[in-house]
């Protein structure tokens, strides 16, 4: 039969040079040289208007946060409001089962 595929650790794939930090689990963030940082994370559904906060506050600005809503059967509009340094507001058309991010920023 087919062969079994094993897929490495994220860190094992895109191994993090020492002037870098970061967690590479499902929600994390790594922040480069230059300070710009990169965060990300899987938050489960619990309103239409929901609080997510960042695993890390970015220090100077949020440049930008993609949000989508993960596993559903149908269309659903999602989008971000009020970002600030610590969190954002994911709103939903109607209920999702959860939420994936990512923000960047410095």
């Amino acid at each position: 039969m087919g062969a079994t595929i094993t897929t490495p650790p994220l860190k094992q794939i895109f191994p993090l040079p020492n002037p870098m930090t970061g967690a590479t689990g499902s929600e994390g963030s790594i922040t480069f040289p230059n300070g710009f940082i990169m965060q990300w994370g899987y938050t489960a559904y619990t309103s239409i208007n929901q609080t997510i906060t960042f695993p890390v506050p970015f220090p100077n600005a949020v440049f930008m946060v993609v949000l989508t809503a993960y596993d559903i059967a149908a269309a659903v509009a999602v989008s971000v409001h009020a970002m600030t340094l610590n969190d954002f507001i994911a709103r939903a058309a109607s209920p999702v089962n959860d939420y994936c991010w990512i923000a960047v920023g410095r």
